[in-house]
């Protein structure tokens, strides 16, 4: 078997249109912790499960590995600038970033097109990433807008659907 070139393999994977998210949480130190997120999948309807995944270089690879809690707020086409800012790797600061707090005290993004808060039901290390699983138990409300998306190594817009969505393929 070949092994699959890193840089192809980015390539590749770059063909797969994602929405971003934010993934925030409130370790011990009690201050709120938040990054962008593009690895953020649904799992199981019943129970309702969700996963996103963390790399082992990243700044928040250990307060991930820590918290029992998470809110993962999904982003609107207006809020590229968040999601850049969380997405460097020194930005640790919440100045200037209004929140407010989910019922586990984890920042919520006002703006965002819905955010859910999650228990953390497991963490599996693989490769060089920690894939956090978790159970959803609450729902912030949805509002109406258009998603941002990242394809092609950069962030698009999609237009919001007119009619009702169809249920998801299985």
């Amino acid at each position: 078997m070949a092994d699959v070139n890193p840089d192809e393999f980015r390539r590749a994977l770059g063909r797969f249109a994602t929405g971003i998210t934010v993934i925030t949480a409130a370790p011990g130190c009690g201050r709120p912790i938040g990054m962008t997120v593009n690895s953020f999948a649904s799992v199981s309807l019943a129970p309702p499960l969700v996963l996103f995944c963390v790399g082992d270089q990243s700044r928040h690879w250990r307060a991930f590995r820590e918290v029992g809690h998470f809110a993962v707020n999904v982003l609107a086409e207006e809020q590229e600038a968040l999601s850049v800012r969380f997405s460097l790797s020194q930005a640790t600061d919440w100045s200037g970033i209004p929140y407010t707090l989910s019922p586990h005290g984890c920042p919520l993004i006002p703006g965002s097109l819905v955010s859910l808060g999650c228990g953390v039901e497991e963490r599996l290390d693989r490769g060089d990433h920690m894939i956090l699983l978790g159970r959803v138990d609450w729902i912030g409300p949805i509002r109406r807008g258009r998603p941002l998306v990242f394809y092609g190594r950069r962030y698009q817009g999609l237009a919001e659907p007119d009619a009702p969505c169809a249920p998801a393929p299985v």
